[in-house]
Formats: C-alpha cells, structure tokens, sequence
C-alpha cells in the first residue's frame, strides 16, 4: 500500500474542494460589501427624506420633486448630487446660516455625499465584474496553497519518522 499517493490524492481533492469554496466566499463578500454600500446609501436618504423633507432631491421632467430611484440615470444623479452640493455649500458658508436646523443638516448632507461618492457605490456592473473574477480567482489559488502546505507539513513531521528503505540501501 502506497501511503503517500493516497495522501496526495485526498489531498489534491480537498484543495480543490477547498479552492472552489474559497473562490465562491470571496465572490459572495465582494457581492455582499457592494450590497451593503448600496442600502447603507438608500437608508440614509429615507432617513434624509424623512427628517428634512424634499430638500436635495431631484426634479423630474414635468417639475415634480421625486426621490432619486436605486438605480437613477446619469442625469437623476448628476441633479441630485448637485443639489446636495448647493445644500451643503448653502449650509457651510456662515453667512447664510439663519437657524438651528440648518445646522443640524449639515451632518447628514455631509453623510450622504460621502456615501454618495464611496468606492461601492459608484462601482459600475464591469468594474464589480472585475473584482468578482480577480477575488475569485485570488481566493481559490490562497485556498489551493494552503491545503498544499498543510500537506506539506503534515508529510514532513509524519513521513519524516518513517523508514526509507531506499536511503539505507544507498548507505
């Protein structure tokens, strides 16, 4: 019986197994920190919209003031952060500052364009794309590795006190 190459056969079959799993958490995280960025956003500005009103929001083409949509076109989102500009630039400059609750908005217009320009959210469909294939890939070649290493390991402290009969024949 040939211990070491049944060792490597469940070895290569658990790297592989292990390989497969990392690739698909890796993906899943990157997937989940773009979801994450994206409602993190949407919270905020229900929770803008609710407490200040329509202040920030966009303007559609027959002039009503709407909320900006999950996945507003260039244009919706071109106005809006605009409009989040004007409100923080109105809001920062003290010579405008007329009351208490225009100070208080600060924060969260400060909040919103943050999120509005963070890495996740402006992240485009290829861009995301991208990262999941590069993530994938970088998290089944460190699953691969380190399974193979572990082996290695195991095989140098376990073999390692084994005979070999072909060393003393050489001696």
């Amino acid at each position: 019986m040939n211990w070491k190459r049944g060792c490597r056969r469940i070895t290569f079959v658990l790297a592989v197994f292990i390989a497969f799993s990392a690739a698909c958490l890796s993906v899943l995280f990157i997937l989940g920190e773009h979801s994450n960025a994206k409602s993190k956003l949407t919270a905020k500005r229900y929770d803008y919209y609710d407490k200040y009103g329509y202040a920030g929001f966009c303007e559609t083409e027959d002039g009503a003031i709407s909320f900006v949509p999950d996945n507003p076109t260039k244009s919706q989102m071109n106005i809006y952060k605009t409009r989040l500009e004007k409100k923080y630039k109105e809001l920062s400059d003290k010579s405008t500052l007329r009351t208490e609750e225009l100070l208080e908005q600060m924060p969260a217009i400060s909040t919103l364009l943050d999120l509005e320009n963070g890495f996740w959210v402006n992240l485009p469909k290829s861009g995301l794309m991208r990262l999941c294939v590069a993530g994938g890939l970088v998290g089944a070649i460190i699953g691969f590795v380190i399974i193979w290493f572990i082996y290695r390991l195991l095989e140098w402290l376990v073999f390692g006190f084994c005979d070999n009969p072909k060393a003393e024949q050489k001696q």
